[in-house]
Protein backbone atom coordinates (compact mmCIF):
# COMPACT_ATOMS: atom_id res chain seq x y z
CA UNK A 1 0.00 0.00 0.00
CA UNK A 2 1.21 3.10 -1.03
CA UNK A 3 0.44 6.08 1.49
CA UNK A 4 -1.78 9.07 0.12
CA UNK A 5 -0.41 12.20 0.68
CA UNK A 6 -2.36 15.33 0.55
CA UNK A 7 -1.07 17.77 -2.26
CA UNK A 8 -0.71 20.92 -0.19
CA UNK A 9 1.39 18.31 2.87
CA UNK A 10 5.00 19.13 3.21
CA UNK A 11 7.01 15.33 3.94
CA UNK A 12 10.55 16.02 4.50
CA UNK A 13 12.89 13.95 2.47
CA UNK A 14 14.34 12.96 5.53
CA UNK A 15 10.96 11.19 6.79
CA UNK A 16 10.04 7.66 6.58
CA UNK A 17 6.00 7.31 5.52
CA UNK A 18 5.59 3.85 4.05
CA UNK A 19 2.27 1.87 3.73
CA UNK A 20 -1.92 2.43 4.53
CA UNK A 21 -0.77 6.15 5.52
CA UNK A 22 -3.23 9.15 4.68
CA UNK A 23 -1.54 13.00 5.28
CA UNK A 24 -4.30 15.74 5.54
CA UNK A 25 -4.14 19.36 3.76
CA UNK A 26 -1.19 21.54 4.84
CA UNK A 27 -0.13 18.99 7.43
CA UNK A 28 4.10 19.05 8.14
CA UNK A 29 6.24 16.11 8.46
CA UNK A 30 9.51 16.57 10.04
CA UNK A 31 13.45 15.34 9.81
CA UNK A 32 13.50 11.69 11.61
CA UNK A 33 9.51 11.32 11.61
CA UNK A 34 8.77 7.45 11.04
CA UNK A 35 4.97 7.31 10.13
CA UNK A 36 4.33 3.24 9.49
CA UNK A 37 1.03 2.10 8.50
CA UNK A 38 1.34 -1.82 8.14
CA UNK A 39 -1.53 -2.83 9.37
CA UNK A 40 -5.12 -3.13 7.55
CA UNK A 41 -6.33 0.15 8.80
CA UNK A 42 -5.13 3.61 7.43
CA UNK A 43 -3.28 5.66 9.83
CA UNK A 44 -4.99 8.62 9.02
CA UNK A 45 -2.79 12.09 9.97
CA UNK A 46 -5.78 15.20 9.91
CA UNK A 47 -5.27 18.74 8.50
CA UNK A 48 -3.01 21.24 9.48
CA UNK A 49 -1.25 18.48 11.87
CA UNK A 50 2.54 19.26 12.46
CA UNK A 51 4.99 16.34 13.68
CA UNK A 52 8.63 17.33 14.84
CA UNK A 53 11.38 15.81 14.13
CA UNK A 54 12.36 12.41 15.62
CA UNK A 55 8.52 11.58 16.45
CA UNK A 56 7.48 8.01 15.62
CA UNK A 57 4.00 6.97 15.01
CA UNK A 58 2.63 3.70 14.64
CA UNK A 59 -0.36 1.49 15.13
CA UNK A 60 -3.84 0.26 13.92
CA UNK A 61 -6.07 2.69 12.47
CA UNK A 62 -4.23 5.63 14.51
CA UNK A 63 -5.95 8.67 14.21
CA UNK A 64 -4.61 12.26 14.29
CA UNK A 65 -7.26 14.84 14.58
CA UNK A 66 -7.11 18.04 12.40
CA UNK A 67 -4.82 21.00 14.05
CA UNK A 68 -2.73 18.80 15.70
CA UNK A 69 0.95 19.52 17.24
CA UNK A 70 3.20 16.25 17.82
CA UNK A 71 6.44 17.63 19.60
CA UNK A 72 10.20 16.68 18.82
CA UNK A 73 11.16 13.01 19.94
CA UNK A 74 7.30 11.02 20.46
CA UNK A 75 5.95 7.79 20.25
CA UNK A 76 2.55 7.74 19.51
CA UNK A 77 0.82 4.59 19.56
CA UNK A 78 -2.71 4.24 20.35
CA UNK A 79 -6.13 4.99 18.75
CA UNK A 80 -6.64 8.58 18.67
CA UNK A 81 -4.62 11.76 19.19
CA UNK A 82 -7.18 14.58 19.71
CA UNK A 83 -7.22 18.32 20.26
Amino acid sequence: VTPKVADTAWVSEFAYVVGNVEIGDYASIWPGVTIRGDSPNAIIIGDYVNIQEGSVIHGDGLTIEDHVSVGHSVVVHCDLVGR
